[in-house]
């Protein structure tokens, strides 16, 4: 039994990339151990803000009396667990046992044990659940762990397997993306190719060559971006360097935050001018609309990244900008959202993989504790037992209380129809969040001066939260496995009480919350949760009605892949057209 257990730590050990080569389980735990310590220390992590807050990996000596402990406890099972369902079910147990234990080395150990388990059973969801965990609690290299699991699968996978596989290696292509390791995003983007032809999915595999083509455009323009980023490392003040390096930074790697600065000092003085408007962070409609047409005529003048990101930048700010506008103004920038920069009609395409969609204004979406559906041409108001998602996936939220029903009005949202929540009322829609996604929510909440929620989860997990703050801050959580692994909060003052707002968050990376087409970086550090559930709870905490909403909400999305900031982008300006944020 306990050289069952060996095998298995030394099939972890080189799958976590500590050895070079499978080690017989004759060599012993020992020696195991010591080649591991050699090799992380060779590869170790480099530290930044968010891993310095990680522990690093256990010594030797711990992790070999952790094992003991494991074997005693778990070896029987281990040595009867053969079948891919009884590893799968095992592996589950031990990040189950690694959550809830306050001791670090224990839980490192389980951990592991669990990623092997689950890796060998093919059960890709809990050896990524494992490898989060790893990778929010110890300096380990997620990205190394998640691809030493994903390269084998993407050659051998089976076909119903293959959506999987991709999702997972574009999941980590994006992370790399973000990081700007390009090389590394390429390599990652090819695995997710050769995975995707084993498939009869044709859009998947026009999807992962067109994200390949996307990396690849990218190299180029990173190559091209050096010697901008070289000029400006000897003189800072150098215009014409900090033009073309904004312009990338914006356009081809839409690090907004990045790019605008160095636009702002740039050569180009109709783009500096644009740049340094978005810098003073508008408020007004007619500042919206003055730095949205900007950015049109921008892309009216270009072609490809550079026309495709202005666009999308400044629907953005015609979205936002919408709810404010009368008469002629109005209608020139409703004309705009339905056309594309050339004047053509634009189609309108919703991002892949939406698996939660509320919709008070979809028809047929809500009913009665009675069953009556909702006409807003019939209906001046009711009191909402249901709201149906209508992406076709089945899922409603609910309400059996009639003490806790929500209300329906059919002008809430200029004249469009929207849930008002009074501090009692909410709705659970029976749902497990994905590992990775996105969410949008359209809500206004009435006062500031305390919490709210707009999404919440129950008292299991896991589960999203999307709320906002004291001092004005909006905040998106994501609880996976008892832990909260992403924080995401605005700066204060950015939220403004009884005003419509698009609130956005992805997670796991990059952890951006926005707030009208306005990114914040997370800047809280990841946190052990006293619990979320398996459901997605509107209006309220969870479902026992903590931190209450009293407020109204018009739409909630829910994505499971992380949308890239065109994409995003994309969804804030229609869902602001549509919903008329600041009214």
């Amino acid at each position: 039994m306990r050289t069952r257990i060996l095998a298995g730590v030394a099939t972890l050990l080189v799958t976590l990339g500590f050895t070079r080569s499978p080690l017989p389980a004759a060599d012993g735990l020992d020696g195991l151990l010591r080649q591991a310590d050699a090799t992380a220390a060779r590869e170790a992590v480099p530290a930044d803000a968010a891993r310095a807050r990680r522990l690093p990996v256990p010594g030797a000596e711990a992790r070999r009396s952790s094992a003991a402990k494991i074997d005693e406890i778990f070896g029987a099972d281990a040595k009867g667990a053969d079948s891919a369902d009884e590893k799968s079910t095992l592996a589950g147990g031990l990040l189950q046992h690694a959550t809830e234990t306050s001791d670090a080395t224990d839980c490192y150990v389980l951990l592991d044990a669990a990623r092997t388990l689950s890796a060998e059973a093919g059960d890709v969801d809990t050896c990524f659940r494992a490898i989060a965990e790893l990778a929010l609690r110890y300096e380990v290299d997620r990205e190394a762990l998640q691809l030493a699991v994903l390269e084998p699968l993407a050659a051998r996978s089976p076909p119903a397997a293959v959506p999987k596989v991709v999702a997972a290696l574009l999941q980590v292509a994006g992370r790399q993306k973000v990081d700007r390791d390009l090389e590394a995003a390429e390599k990652t983007a090819q695995l997710a190719a050769t995975a995707a032809r084993r498939g009869k999915d044709r859009e998947l595999q026009k999807s992962v060559l067109e994200e390949l083509a996307d990396i690849r455009e990218r190299k180029k323009a990173a190559a091209k971006a050096q010697p901008w980023i070289d000029r400006l490392a000897i003189d800072p003040s150098d215009r014409e360097a900090s033009f073309e390096l904004g312009r990338f930074r914006c356009f081809m790697e839409d690090d907004w935050p990045a790019g605008l600065p160095l636009l702002a000092r740039g050569s180009d003085d109709e783009l500096a001018r644009v740049a340094k408007g978005e810098l003073g962070q508008p408020e007004s409609a007619a500042a919206r609309v003055q730095l949205a047409d900007a950015w049109w005529a921008f892309a009216a003048g270009h072609k490809g990244p550079d026309a495709a990101a202005a666009e999308a930048r400044a629907r953005m700010h015609y979205g936002v900008a919408l709810g404010d506008l009368e008469g002629l103004d109005k209608a020139r920038v409703q004309k705009r959202l339905e056309t594309s920069v050339s004047g053509g009609r634009t189609v309108s395409k919703r991002p892949r993989n939406l698996v939660l969609c509320l919709d008070a204004s979809a028809p047929g979406a809500l009913r009665g504790p009675d069953g009556r559906v909702f006409d807003r041409t019939l209906t001046k108001e009711m009191k909402v037992a249901e709201w149906a998602d209508v992406t076709g996936g089945r899922a409603v939220a609910r309400q059996e209380q009639p003490a806790r029903l929500p209300t329906v009005r059919p002008s809430v949202f200029g004249k469009q129809p929207g849930l008002v929540f009074d501090g009692n009322s909410l709705l659970v829609v029976r749902m497990s969040p994905p590992s990775s996604g996105t969410v949008v929510v359209v809500g206004r909440a009435k006062s500031t001066s305390a919490p709210m929620h707009f999404i919440g989860a129950a008292d299991e997990k896991p589960g999203i939260r999307v709320s906002s703050r004291l001092k004005g801050e909006v905040n998106v959580q994501v609880v996976l496995n008892n832990t909260t692994t992403d924080v995401c909060e605005s700066s204060p003052g950015v939220f403004s009480a009884a005003k419509t707002a698009v609130i956005s968050g992805c997670w796991p990376s990059p952890f951006v919350v926005r707030l009208n087409g306005q990114p914040f970086p997370a800047s809280s550090p990841a946190q052990k949760d006293a619990g979320a559930g398996p459901t997605i709870v509107i209006g309220a905490m969870h479902d026992g009605g903590a931190f209450p909403l009293v407020g109204d909400v018009a739409e909630v999305r829910i994505y499971d892949r992380v949308l890239s900031g065109a994409e995003l982008a994309a969804v804030e300006a229609e869902l602001a057209g549509k919903w008329g944020p600041n009214r």
